[in-house]
């Protein structure tokens, strides 16, 4: 038993840990050793641009199951600042090939639209290279009407947009384009209030008087005492200013002769010999000729106002439409023309009420006839609060039958009495007495730029409307060829526009029209417009390069093809003094790649370590500054004063005490192979060698370091082993 337990002893004690002298590429440690032993520890330099893969600073320690951690210098990326944008995690040294994220603050997105990005360290540095640009929100102005439901836009998005009723764009139009760029809208989404300047009135007075007035407002002309107007008596203000023109105020006006006869129109008037000033007269159109403008014209000073136009209404109606309880009667026709009349008839047991026939107006029928059932009855009706019942007194018990006619009067009305008739067991219109409302007038209509002259000086009644026509080379947009009066306005009125003419053409990214074209087309005191066969030039803004041609072309109401400006590539890389790039050298690169540099040993990196090609030129390159080598290892915690010559040579002078060795230990049973100095420089080896019959436990060397041997040898018998 006893022999064994020698056994056991003697394997423990013969076996001892040691590491073997570490490889660290692209860096060094210290204290260099040809073996260490356990709980040694090395610290690790790494050279620049590379960091020791340890969470425990940059020391190793020798284990019995080798280094902890591994001396390795690795690759490294670090942090960089993000305009607009910030890592995600919070470390801020990232290894080779190691993927983290970025995230752009609100309002600014990643090269391609989104909120975060991913990237990954390279040899050149981070891939992708991190930006964040700025992009685009939903304009959210109560003026700007837009027909998509997108909220975010990226660079190189374009939006149409409108303008409320009442604004207009700066060049005075309803619509235009606006594009995202990296620093937003461009132009800025903008809708301007339209407003009428203040107006004057010798021998008269405006009514109410502002110095500025919007889009819809309404003034009103009234003449001194003993002046009479000539003109209107109001005026709206539009996109295109104030229509119709104010009035005159004079001391005599004149008489008018006979107004003068309109193609396919009859007067509707009393003719006279002489017509006042004032005096109104209405003209109406001939079958299947529809009226331009107003129906009725004005004796002014001597003059009529313009009359209206009937032209021939191309637009018909199909066959009448069918009525409940009734039917046209002749229908022989499959096409009615604007102006045909078709007369219904009822059933058994039901009566016509109200016109018996229905009208063929502009391709429509209109007014259709009523089919009232004749056995139907209504309630007997009596006075109330508000009601006087002046006519048909019946008892409680009675019914009213079809067709019976009540009088009454409302109590707030005395002098005006009304009728309501029993139809289908209902009273038509319905017996009720409102409030008196005072209906607004409307100014006489105005005269719409590109559209045919409708001056007059009348005013509409709410409910009026007026159409328009617009002259030869010029459309309205579908279904604006039409105002109506209501509340003492005129509806927004139609904008003419020359047809086959372009509008704004998109603006371009990272370009603008040349100064020469910056000024609108044709403006007609509407929307921007230029004429067909219209060319503009673009430019590009500094740093980026025109793709495509540079001027488009106004052919047949459509801009042409228009270029787009792209970022210019970079030459060759800057050269930097004592430094080289880590990729090999080209004759040009693409916006936003990289470089990476490093500087030659001896010198020290100053400011950003990656250049980036931006729009045709390298983001600022750092400088390698010069620093002094030490010759050798510099022990820890030891202090050097050292200075650079002019021939590049250095010298070192320690003001520490010595720290040399004195004589190497003394070792039982062993000789030391090579000389036993007295004294001995740091670093220094001393080799030992057992007498015979002894072998060596430990490291057959000394090393001085820092007025110390390092741990002596031992040499035991052999005979204590098998």
């Amino acid at each position: 038993m006893s022999h064994f337990q020698l056994l056991i002893l003697c394997v423990a004690f013969c076996l001892e840990v040691t590491c073997d002298h570490p490889k660290v590429a692209d860096g060094s440690f210290v204290p260099s050793k040809t073996i260490y032993r356990e709980e040694d520890v090395i610290i690790v330099d790494c050279k620049h641009g590379f960091h020791f893969d340890s969470f425990s600073g940059n020391t190793a320690q020798c284990t019995k199951n080798g280094w902890i951690p591994v001396p390795k210098c690795v690759y490294i990326c670090k942090k960089i600042e993000i305009t607009h944008g910030y890592f995600t995690e919070k470390k801020d040294i990232f290894n080779l090939n190691e993927e983290t994220t970025y995230r752009c603050v609100i309002g600014y997105t990643t090269p391609d639209g989104k909120e975060t990005g991913d990237i990954r360290c390279s040899h050149t540095g981070w891939s992708p290279s991190p930006g964040c640009s700025k992009t685009c929100t939903r304009p959210n102005l109560e003026n700007i009407l837009l027909k998509t439901s997108k909220k975010v836009f990226s660079p190189g998005d374009d939006l149409t947009y409108e303008c409320a009723d009442g604004y207009q764009t700066i060049h005075k139009s309803t619509s235009t384009y606006t594009m995202c760029g990296k620093n937003g809208w461009t132009p800025e989404p903008q809708c301007l209030a339209i407003e009428c300047e203040m107006l004057t009135l010798a021998k008269g007075a405006i009514s109410p008087q502002e110095g500025k007035y919007r889009n819809g407002d309404v003034i009103t002309f009234s003449c001194a005492k003993s002046y009479t107007r000539v003109g209107p008596d109001s005026t709206q203000c539009y996109y295109f200013g104030w229509s119709p023109a104010p009035p005159l105020c004079k001391e005599e006006v004149r008489s008018c002769e006979q107004p003068q006869a309109v193609v396919n129109a009859t007067i509707i008037s009393e003719v006279q010999e002489l017509y006042e000033h004032g005096t109104i007269m209405e003209y109406q159109c001939n079958s299947r000729f529809k009226m331009i403008g107003s129906s009725k014209i004005e004796c002014i000073d001597g003059k009529w106002s313009p009359p209206p136009s009937c032209i021939e209404e191309v637009k018909t109606c199909g066959p009448p439409p069918v009525i409940r309880n009734g039917a046209a009667l002749h229908t022989d026709r499959t096409e009615y023309f604007h102006g045909d009349s078709v007369a219904y008839g009822c059933e058994k047991n039901f009566e016509i009420w109200g016109a018996g026939e229905a009208k063929c107006l502009s391709g429509e029928w209109t007014r259709l006839p009523l089919c009232a059932d004749k056995s139907a009855q209504c309630a007997v009706t009596r006075s109330s609060a508000e009601i006087s019942i002046i006519q048909y007194r019946p008892n409680s018990a009675e019914k009213a039958n079809f067709g019976t006619v009540v009088k009454y009067k409302c109590k707030t009305e005395v002098k005006n009495s009304k009728e309501s008739t029993c139809v289908s067991g209902k009273w038509l219109p319905e017996i009720e007495c409102k409030p008196k409302e005072i209906k607004k007038q409307c100014p006489p209509p105005p005269q719409v730029p590109g559209a045919l002259n409708v001056i007059e000086v009348r005013n509409y009644e709410s409910g009026e409307e007026i159409t328009f026509q617009c002259l030869e080379n010029f459309e309205a947009s579908p279904g604006m060829d039409k105002i109506l009066c209501q509340d003492g306005k005129w509806q927004s009125p139609p904008r003419c526009v020359e047809k086959n003419a372009c509008g704004l053409p998109r603006p371009l990214e990272n370009g603008k029209l040349r100064q020469e074209h910056q000024n609108p087309g044709t403006e007609q005191s509407g929307p921007v417009t230029y004429p067909n066969g219209t060319v503009l030039e673009y430019a590009c803004h500094t740093g980026f390069v025109l793709k495509g041609q540079s001027k488009i072309t106004c052919s047949m109401g459509t801009w042409t093809e228009g270029p787009a400006c792209d970022e210019m590539p970079c030459g060759k890389v800057p050269s930097v003094l004592h430094s080289v790039p880590r990729r090999a050298a080209k004759s040009h690169y693409v916006p936003g790649e990289t470089v990476r540099y490093e500087c030659k040993r001896g010198f020290s990196i100053r400011g950003e370590q990656n250049i980036i090609c931006q729009a045709g030129n390298w983001t600022k390159p750092p400088t390698c500054e010069g620093m002094c080598i030490v010759g050798h290892n510099i022990f820890p915690e030891t202090k050097v004063l050292f200075g650079c010559f002019s021939l590049l040579t250095h010298s070192c002078m320690s003001r520490l005490p010595d720290v040399t060795c004195g004589p190497p230990p003394q070792v039982a049973n062993a000789d030391v192979v090579s000389s036993r100095p007295q004294k001995s420089a740091p670093g220094t080896k001393v080799q030992y060698r057992c007498h015979p019959n002894f072998q060596i436990v430990g490291s057959n060397e000394v090393t001085c370091e820092n007025k110390r041997w390092s741990q002596a040898p031992t040499c035991q018998s052999k005979s204590l082993c098998f």
